[in-house]
């Protein structure tokens, strides 16, 4: 592994263990102690998941949560809290988070939980990819063609258009 995490805590152990035990595991991370850095930094820098605890100081985690899924939609969130309740949890879903960590968290379960979020996000990348591919094949209200021939009839179409 050699994505970019982001972690977001305002507990300066918490932030550190976590850091190291990514490290570890052959991420490449990266630990800050508020929201507004953090969106600061990933307004910098693409990361493929960011880690952040709901309750912090100025800026908390929903906030953050909200503008990375409107400034960074291609980066997924991953939130930790330490007060679990099912309305915390279901309002981070709601706004955009794609899980959710119970504190103290586990470093196998967030090494789990972050792979599963980077082959989530390889997925929907290679979704993204194949329907542009797709869509730039089927050329003309559906026409479906890769020949030389059928190249040069869309060339005709693209130049005949325009004219009455």
């Amino acid at each position: 592994m050699s994505e970019r995490i982001l972690i977001v805590d305002d507990e300066q152990v918490i932030r550190t263990n976590l850091v190291e035990a990514l490290t570890r595991a052959g991420c490449e991370v990266e630990g800050v102690a508020d929201g507004e850095t953090a969106r600061q930094r990933v307004f910098e820098e693409e990361f493929d998941v960011v880690v952040a605890d709901i309750r912090m100081p100025g800026m908390d985690g929903i906030a953050l949560l909200e503008h990375l899924v409107s400034e960074r939609p291609d980066t997924l969130v991953l939130m930790t809290t330490a007060y679990a309740s099912v309305e915390s949890a279901v309002e981070a879903l709601r706004r955009g988070a794609y899980d959710y960590l119970l504190k103290p968290v586990g470093f196998e379960d967030l090494l789990q939980k972050v792979r599963h979020l980077i082959s989530y996000r390889a997925v929907r990348q290679e979704v993204v990819r194949l329907r542009r591919n797709l869509h730039s094949r089927l050329g003309f209200e559906g026409i479906v063609g890769q020949s030389e021939v059928t190249k040069r009839v869309f060339e005709l179409i693209d130049r005949v258009a325009p004219t009455r």
